[in-house]
Formats: structure tokens, sequence, C-alpha cells
């Protein structure tokens, strides 16, 4: 499954938007945009057809304003662990998990955050 689909997958279960204001993000023709409003994938079908940029700065803090509302959670943050491979993990202290509970990791920023929100979804929302 695609970094993309598990995105949408996660906001979806946990009845979050998909797209923020300030995203940035591609349509179908690769053409690039930068999302003004917020949106869900009930409220525009196509919006799963485009492709959030995870490389953006703007989308990763969109993405974890995504997970901090996911855990209840301001204090979550990604943190890039020192080591061979590159490793980023997702903590969390919310009402949830325990201080300093690991809720997601993976090889960048963006799979960290994604795993976070899949996690979430998985203990329901």
């Amino acid at each position: 499954m695609t970094l993309n689909t598990r995105y949408y997958t996660s906001c979806r279960a946990l009845g979050l938007p998909t797209w923020w204001p300030g995203m940035l993000g591609y349509d179908v023709c690769g053409k690039p945009f930068r999302m003004q409003i917020k949106v869900g994938p009930m409220l525009v079908p196509w919006a799963k057809s485009m492709v959030p940029d995870f490389n953006d700065p703007a989308t990763l803090g969109c993405l974890t304003a995504a997970v901090r509302q996911a855990w209840g959670d301001v204090g979550v943050v990604a943190t890039r662990e020192e080591g061979t491979p590159v490793r980023w993990t997702v903590q969390t202290a919310g009402p949830w998990a325990g201080p300093g509970t690991q809720v997601g990791s993976g090889k960048t920023e963006a799979e960290a955050l994604v795993a976070a929100l899949e996690t979430a979804a998985a203990r329901g929302g």
C-alpha cells in the first residue's frame, strides 16, 4: 500500500480532513497546487486522486497537526533518530498513551507520522 493510500485510509477512519490549508499537492496531471481549505474524502470524491507532497515543510506541519488531533496531544513530535539506516519516530503523552509512548516510526518523517495515524485509527480513533 502506498503512503498516500495509507494516509487517506487513516484520515477517513479517524474522521479527519485529508487536505489541510497550506498543504502542497499534485493533481492528476502532475500540476502542483497549495490547498486553501480543509477537504475530506467524503466531501470531495476527487480529493483521493490528488497526491500530497510529503517532503514539503507545510504539508509535514499539517500532517503533524492531524496526528496531534488524532491522539489528543499537542505535544506529539516526530524525531529523527541517528544511525544507519535513518529512522523517524513519533511519541505522544496524550490521554491514550503513557508519557513518551512511541506510536509510529518510519524511514521518513512522513512515514512515521502516517504510521502514528494508522496506530490511532487501529485503537479506534
